[in-house]
């Protein structure tokens, strides 16, 4: 395959001490300068938002949001809506429940086996 670069690489095991610290020491300063960017990126996100909301014309926090819950413009109910979630979720954290069922075919040899290691009995069906 042209432009394959995989079949360049070198695993871990075949690199020396040096070169593991080496490696190890770039992957840090890369991690290190892409925090920096996803901060700076969020703080501007921040102030930009601040600044549309009204905050930096000396309204408080509680004043925009007042304004913002009290508005009867139909097309900002979505916007209210998801202040109040994220309102929500920062105070309380989120509420996303999951739950996960599992069906375990009980008739398979290997399960029969494990469930008798462990001394559960599969129920007799009642008819």
């Amino acid at each position: 395959m042209p432009g394959d670069g995989r079949k360049n690489l070198v695993p871990n095991e075949k690199r020396t001490p040096e070169e593991r610290r080496r490696n190890a020491q770039k992957a840090g300063q890369a991690s290190g300068k892409k925090r920096r960017i996803k901060k700076l990126m969020s703080e501007i996100y921040a102030d930009l938002l601040a600044d549309q909301s009204g905050i930096k014309k000396g309204q408080g926090i509680s004043k925009v949001v007042e304004e913002i819950l009290n508005k009867t413009d139909a097309k900002t109910t979505s916007a209210r809506v998801a202040l109040l979630r994220e309102l929500r979720e920062g105070t309380e954290g989120s509420k996303v429940k999951t739950e996960t069922v599992l069906t375990i075919n009980t008739d398979d040899e290997k399960i029969q086996q494990i469930l008798k290691e462990h001394g559960v009995n599969k129920p007799e069906s009642e008819n």
